[in-house]
């Protein structure tokens, strides 16, 4: 593993770009494809074919989730361009970190 997936957990692409970096790009595209799912769901919604009743049920369950998905990378995003977003000093560490470093997890998430 590399330096910047040790700090990030995976690849940034363009962290240093405003409003442009891998994780805005996710919140862009999450909130596009609910959007759509939305519609979809909309249109589809109620057809009498039973296979449909269970679609229906998990279909707005699975786009809920995917807007929780777009807003959580939106407040990592938000971190990077230095928002006022309080992460209470939390920052990444990974398995590796805590092997090597002895375990040391003062203020540190695990991912």
């Amino acid at each position: 593993f590399d330096s910047e997936w040790v700090e990030h957990g995976f690849c940034v692409v363009q962290k240093d770009v405003p409003h442009w970096n891998s994780h805005d790009l996710c919140l862009y595209f999450d909130n596009i494809l609910v959007a759509i799912g939305l519609m979809i769901y909309q249109s589809l919604k109620g057809m009498p074919n039973p296979a449909m009743k269970s679609a229906d049920e998990m279909m707005i369950f699975n786009l809920l989730g995917h807007l929780g998905h777009g807003i959580a990378h939106g407040f990592i995003a938000a971190k990077y361009r230095g928002d006022d977003v309080d992460f209470a000093g939390a920052q990444h560490i990974s398995h590796i970190d805590k092997l090597v470093g002895g375990g040391e997890e003062i203020n540190q998430i695990e991912i």
